[in-house]
């Protein structure tokens, strides 16, 4: 066991031309309250003993021609569950397993080609 590792929750990503950007209400008038009532409701999703760790990230993201778009990102990171964790060291052991296998044909292989005559 590798231990319990931290888990990062996407909480929103939109750019600006995406179905799911904040709202047209937030932005037909320009209106500050509108917007963060909308970023609130966000929040309020996350489970409130990660809230105070979450992040925002406000870019600019390339776009066609030449373009940039407006990009939000919101995210928080929390201890990954005994399923996650059991689920993760699950596929690492499958990996490892792939790779020694991977490594034991190369021997093989390599083994007979320069074996003594």
């Amino acid at each position: 066991m590798s231990g319990r590792r931290e888990v990062c929750v996407n909480v929103f990503f939109s750019e600006e031309y995406d179905p799911n950007w904040p709202n047209d209400e937030c932005y037909k008038d320009g209106s500050l309250k509108k917007f963060m009532q909308w970023l609130a409701g966000v929040y309020e999703s996350i489970p409130a003993e990660y809230r105070d760790a979450a992040r925002i990230e406000i870019d600019s993201a390339s776009g066609y021609e030449d373009s940039h778009n407006a990009a939000i990102e919101i995210e928080y990171w929390r201890p990954e569950t005994d399923e996650e964790m059991a689920e993760r060291e699950r596929k690492d052991a499958q990996a490892r397993e792939a790779e020694e296998r991977k490594e034991r044909e190369t021997y093989r292989l390599l083994a007979k080609k320069y074996a003594p005559k």
